[in-house]
């Protein structure tokens, strides 16, 4: 409740070597929300955080780079970290940078490592990168058009709770 007290106990946790820390400083200064926004700051902690090794950490330095590092995004650093994450087993990660892949945000479009890095986060367990897996299969985007695929990832994406995918499996 008191952003001071909070700074003060972050700041010599992450002096201890404390990743938590190091994530939570890294958020304060990102947001600017408690604290003023210092993106310097940000970086250092969430770097110190990254490189450690931390999975969350090289993701949500991914994010900073994408969102909140200057003016405009920083899509080729974004990727190394969230390549990092990825490989760490961050599935929101593998899934934020398959989309940069079908976006065009690392040159121009590549579908296919788009779809592996959505098979990548589908079998580190993301429902929602099972569920857009359907989505190409059912679309032909990306993928060949396959009914019959389409409805096995829908159905996968569902057993998992996601709601889209329950949906898009009745219809299937």
């Amino acid at each position: 409740k008191d952003a001071a007290i909070a700074l003060e106990y972050y700041r010599r946790g992450a002096e201890t070597g404390s990743n938590p820390c190091k994530l939570a400083l890294h958020r304060l200064y990102r947001e600017g929300v408690e604290l003023p926004k210092d993106p310097v700051e940000a970086e250092r902690h969430g770097r110190a955080a990254a490189e450690s090794g931390d999975a969350e950490a090289a993701f949500e330095l991914g994010l900073f780079y994408e969102r909140y590092s200057g003016d405009t995004p920083e899509w080729l650093r974004a990727s190394e970290w969230m390549r990092t994450a990825s490989e760490r087993g961050h599935a929101a990660a593998a899934l934020r940078l398959a989309e940069y892949h079908f976006e065009g945000r690392l040159g121009p479009v590549n579908s296919a490592e788009g779809v592996r890095l959505l098979r990548v986060a589908a079998g580190l367990g993301s429902a929602e990168a099972c569920f857009r897996i359907g989505e190409a299969y059912r679309e032909g985007t990306h993928l060949p058009r396959d009914a019959v695929a389409s409805t096995a990832w829908f159905a996968r994406a569902a057993e998992a709770g996601l709601a889209s995918a329950e949906n898009a499996y009745g219809l299937a």
